[in-house]
């Protein structure tokens, strides 16, 4: 499907896309994708600079992308906009997408302390989520992460 099965969103189309070439290992697919999300992102921040969310999904465009200061800078940009404290809803998805941010450019510990707030408040995201969701499958076997996801 094209982008016209994301409403026309493109950077949705290409996120998507990237994800799932990064879950079967291939990251030059992966790395295309992701550009094809990054150049709509930010053509989108252009025209709306303090959207939280855009600069989460560009935090992720930029690590699927292999570019890991870049990422982590996008990443906490939108946390920063949007803290938990201001809006638990979506301040905590922000974090979720922080932390697949850090995982993705290889920083566990980062993604692993953002996911013991994100599981201490309020939100859809569980022990079991992440114990399902293949994004945080890398973290599998952690000690840490077991300890984290045991039992929630």
């Amino acid at each position: 499907a094209g982008p016209e099965a994301y409403a026309g969103n493109r950077a949705t189309w290409g996120l998507v896309r990237a994800q799932r070439h990064h879950w079967r290992g291939d990251t030059a697919r992966a790395r295309a994708w992701a550009d094809t999300a990054r150049l709509d992102l930010a053509q989108r921040l252009r025209a709306a600079p303090e959207d939280a969310q855009l600069h989460g999904l560009q935090g992720l465009a930029l690590a699927y992308s292999g570019r890991t200061a870049d990422a982590v800078a996008e990443s906490e940009r939108g946390v920063a906009l949007v803290p938990v404290s201001q809006d638990a809803v979506q301040g905590a998805y922000l974090q979720q997408q922080r932390a697949r941010a850090y995982l993705l450019v290889g920083e566990r510990e980062r993604a692993l302390a953002v996911l013991e707030r994100v599981l201490a408040v309020p939100f859809y995201v569980s022990g079991a989520w992440l114990r399902i969701d293949p994004s945080f499958a890398p973290l599998r076997g952690d000690p840490r992460f077991e300890r984290l996801t045991a039992g929630r």
